[in-house]
Order: structure tokens, then sequence, then C-alpha cells
């Protein structure tokens, strides 16, 4: 499945949001380029494993979680997440409830 050009488009409208929304946040290209190549393999659009290396506050969690979370709720699927932290493991799931499949 490639993605569709609304999905493209929502991951664009959420990454531009925080910009708009978070005053401090600093967009990278390296946050783009990750976004992008997350949302094609989970679309499906490359091979079947991603490995991102970078280094601490480059942008790895926002890079996965926008694309997860856009193409979780765009499919109405589950989405999980595992990250390991330094002091705890974090386990995030996207839920889409009905109220929510009928609002982009």
């Amino acid at each position: 499945m490639a993605l569709s050009a609304a999905q493209k488009a929502q991951i664009a409208a959420w990454y531009k949001a925080l910009q708009q929304q978070i005053p401090d946040f600093i967009p990278r290209p390296p946050q783009r380029h990750m976004i992008a190549e997350v949302a094609k393999n989970l679309a499906g659009d490359s091979g079947r494993h991603l490995v991102i290396e970078a280094p601490t506050g480059v942008g790895k969690t926002l890079s996965y979680l926008i694309p997860g979370i856009a193409l979780a709720r765009d499919e109405k699927k589950r989405w999980w997440s595992a990250l390991p932290t330094s002091h705890c493991r974090i386990r995030s799931t996207v839920k889409i409830s009905p109220s929510e499949q009928n609002n982009p």
C-alpha cells in the first residue's frame, strides 16, 4: 500500500502544527527525513524493517509517533510502540474511538 496524498498531507499538517503550537520547537531536516522514511515503511512502501540511529534530541520519537498515529487513525487500526528510556519503558497505543473516526 502506498501513502495516499491525504495521508502525506495529514502528516505534514501535524508536523507544521507542532511548529506553530510549541514556541521553542525547532524543526530539523533529519526529523522530516525520518518522518518520511517511517511513514513509507509503515505504509509498506519500503522494506519490512527500518532502523534509525541518531543522537539524543534529534527527534527520533517524534519521527515515528507522527506517521504512526496518522496512519493508525486513517486506517482505523491500533498502533503500538515501545520506547526504552533511561528511567523506564513506555508503551503507547492509539485506539481510534468511533467519534474520532469521522474527524481528521
